[in-house]
């Protein structure tokens, strides 16, 4: 009966110990080595901030950048191409689309974060001066990115672009295309159009 007893009673601390040394071989702390998971939207928001602020950067000595797109889709409608670039130029899902009427479509970035931008409606009148609409397509504010359709004929822009610096400066200009080259004929921005290889410079 005695020697029962004592088997019994090894039996059981050996059922114990195996029991905490499983219990032990389970931690408790926290595994750092596991990547969180970033949701995809900050991602996607973050690559925007990266790419514009890139950019603003290169342009920092001018007030805006400006890009004509109609050289890398060959499209014309303004919803066609920016759904075309938004891979090329991640800000584009922030920009606001402003249509004057026309063919050309421009990306318009103002490089002061800051920065107000303002649209008009504009042509030239019979003695050959441009006559600006009082009232504005649009009007964004805070930096805001635009992305321009405009001048229905080559060598007539239709739109004027006014961009007010937070300093209060302010910088005016009309995006056409010259008829000399086929480049950006806009002076006092900086250029980052993607032109064809092939393209001459004059």
């Amino acid at each position: 009966m005695k020697r029962i007893l004592i088997l019994l009673l090894t039996f059981s601390l050996l059922l114990l110990t195996a029991c905490g040394v499983e219990a032990n071989d389970v931690s408790t702390e926290p595994d750092n080595n596991v990547q969180q998971d970033t949701p995809a939207g900050q991602q996607e928001q973050e690559l925007d901030d990266a790419a514009l602020s890139a950019l603003r950067q290169e342009a920092v000595n001018y007030p805006c950048a400006v890009a004509c797109l109609n050289f890398e889709t060959g499209e014309t409608d303004l919803s066609a191409v920016t759904a075309a670039l938004r891979e090329t130029y991640p800000f584009l899902s922030d920009a606001v689309c402003v249509n004057a009427g026309g063919e050309d479509i421009y990306l318009i970035v103002p490089t002061d974060s800051d920065a107000q931008l303002s649209v008009y409606r504009c042509e030239l009148d019979d003695t050959g001066e441009m006559v600006v609409e009082s009232e504005p397509l649009a009007d964004v504010s805070g930096g805001a990115i635009v992305v321009l359709q405009c001048n229905v004929r080559d060598i007539i822009p239709n739109a004027l672009v006014r961009i007010t610096g937070s300093s209060g400066e302010v910088f005016e200009f009309t995006p056409y295309l010259s008829l000399r080259d086929g480049r950006l004929g806009t002076e006092g921005v900086y250029d980052f159009t993607a032109y064809p290889a092939d393209m001459p410079i004059e």
